[in-house]
């Protein structure tokens, strides 16, 4: 999963509100993950590309992540809108991801998508932890597993231990006194109080351990960061998510990989922050989720440019809590892992957050045996050499890659890839007097092969009383695709969304309604024909 989302469609205008994201972790002694309590007021219109909806009904005041337009400022957005100073939370820096965190209503931050400065407007999600429950340590199967076929010798053989890679937890920290951990750990950050990123949870010491851990680890010779993005219960927000990869960009050196056994709704900003870190030749490994759902409608592990990971269990089945589908790369040992915990202790979690860091771990074995590939490459060869068509998995998981890890590199070559392309950054913004002095951006002509192709063939899939499928064909050169949604009946609302694919679930209509549904491809600024069909929901 190489490819990058970076064409977002002109002035996104969106409606809904976030649901908690989890960390991947599930209860060893419920193999299916309990849902977390949704964000209030929460609902959503969300596809595999889109980010979260805003819904306008919802009362009271939120946080929201606003991306700007190419060329704007923070200025710019207060000047032509209705916001005072004391709106911005923070403001968010970076190439990926520019723009703010304001604190206001559902009803102003759907008004703020007409603004001219936004491009994007979503909730400025929870990261919340699931509960976790300790059992004693036992053998690390996982690493048994993952350097053979079943038929487990109770050894683990490494071509390399992963010296000289780095590996950055995004997580709730390390524990840094872990007599396991302490010697192999790197300078880290701590996005919530700029402490010392010590963990006082216990997810982030889990998932270290079997990164880099003498006992538990993949790659015991690798140095790991703790990057603090969630508090001592397990909880942050997308906001908080991205600074910290904001931060390991600018200071993470040569082969350098990001770990992230954490999960949610569908964030572009998260999505686009990924793959700005894989334009920038860093891996980022995604744990799939727990919900037993597509990955492809959770971030990070929906994001194109990430390694996302599903769970597998001792038997080479997928692991009952693990998500799916096509947006998985590979699965790992995720059922029973033992791990490091904080106060120089161990324990047995399950979870796709288990899965990951094994196969963070693989890449970092990889990368010290063959230290002149570059990010793609590294997330080739862990793809390549992964062990195909050896798990068991469920009807729903019909698309899923039947991959599981193996890190028996020794020998392999380096396939040569060129590195993801960056991700644009914007231009700088000259000083403006007012926002009436800003012309809108001119729209370039579509050249003929965009001109003259509309995605024809809108089909209707299933409609309930406040949910629709649709699926479009595609358009050759467009990069992405506007939908808007407009209600003909009773209120007469509107809403665009933008999507790299050709499909979209449409959730939070109205029931009895009637609804335009238009579909055009999207290249930049330059837009196709677009094709349009009418539904109805059911009363």
């Amino acid at each position: 999963m190489i490819s990058m989302r970076t064409s977002y469609a002109h002035r996104l205008r969106l409606a809904g509100s976030g649901a908690a994201m989890l960390i991947a972790l599930n209860v060893i002694a419920a193999p299916s993950s309990s849902a977390q309590e949704p964000h209030p007021n929460s609902s959503s219109i969300v596809d595999s590309a889109s980010p979260q909806t805003i819904d306008t009904h919802s009362s009271g005041e939120h946080d929201y992540i606003v991306q700007l337009q190419p060329g704007k400022s923070v200025g710019d957005l207060v000047a032509e809108s209705d916001l005072e100073r004391q709106d911005i939370s923070k403001k968010l820096r970076g190439s990926a991801v520019k723009g703010a965190v304001l604190r206001i209503n559902a009803a102003e931050a759907a008004q703020l998508g007409d603004t001219p400065a936004v491009e994007i407007i979503e909730p400025d999600q929870p990261v919340r932890a699931l509960a976790s429950q300790a059992y004693s340590a036992g053998v690390p199967w996982g690493l048994d597993r993952s350097d053979q076929n079943l038929g487990l010798d109770g050894a683990y053989r490494p071509p390399t231990k992963g010296a000289g890679t780095h590996v950055f937890v995004v997580d709730t920290g390390i524990d840094l006194d872990h007599p396991e951990l302490r010697d192999k750990i790197g300078p880290g950050f701590d996005v919530l109080d700029r402490g010392d990123a010590n963990d006082c949870h216990g997810h982030g010491t889990h998932v270290a351990g079997t990164i880099a851990s003498g006992s538990y680890g993949m790659a015991p010779n690798a140095t790991i960061y703790p990057v603090r993005a969630l508090d001592c219960d397990g909880a942050g927000n997308t906001s908080g998510v991205l600074s910290a990869l904001h931060w390991i960009k600018k200071n993470a050196p040569d082969r350098s990989i990001v770990n992230m056994s954490l999960g949610g709704d569908l964030s572009s900003a998260l999505n686009r922050a990924v793959a700005d870190l894989v334009s920038n030749n860093i891996p980022v490994v995604a744990a799939a989720g727990n919900e037993r759902t597509d990955a492809c409608d959770v971030s990070p592990a929906a994001a194109p440019a990430a390694l996302t990971v599903g769970a597998s269990d001792r038997e080479d089945q997928q692991s009952i809590f693990s998500n799916f589908g096509p947006c998985l790369d590979l699965y790992a040992p995720g059922t029973a892992i033992t791990s490091t915990t904080p106060g120089g202790g161990s324990a047995t979690y399950s979870g796709t957050s288990m899965a990951a860091p094994h196969v963070a771990g693989a890449a970092a074995v990889y990368w010290s045996y063959r230290p002149t590939a570059n990010a793609d490459e590294v997330t080739a060869a862990v793809m390549n050499q992964s062990s195909t068509g050896v798990l068991t998995l469920p009807g729903q998981a019909a698309q899923s890659p039947n991959r599981l890890l193996n890190v028996n590199f020794d020998g392999a070559p380096v396939q040569r890839q060129p590195l993801s392309p960056p991700v644009p950054t914007p231009p700088a913004t000259p000083p403006v007097p007012s926002s009436a002095e800003i012309p809108n951006p001119p729209v370039a002509e579509a050249p003929p092969q965009l001109r003259d192709q509309s995605p024809a063939k809108i089909r209707v899939g299933n409609v309930t009383r406040k949910k629709a499928k649709i699926r479009w064909t595609t358009v050759s050169s467009a990069k992405s695709y506007l939908v808007t949604v407009k209600r003909l009946t009773r209120g007469r609302d509107k809403s665009k969304f933008q999507s790299s694919g050709s499909r979209m679930k449409i959730r939070g209509l109205k029931s009895g309604a009637k609804y335009r549904i238009t579909v055009m491809g999207v290249s930049g600024n330059e837009r196709s024909p677009a094709s349009s069909v009418k539904i109805r929901t059911k009363r």
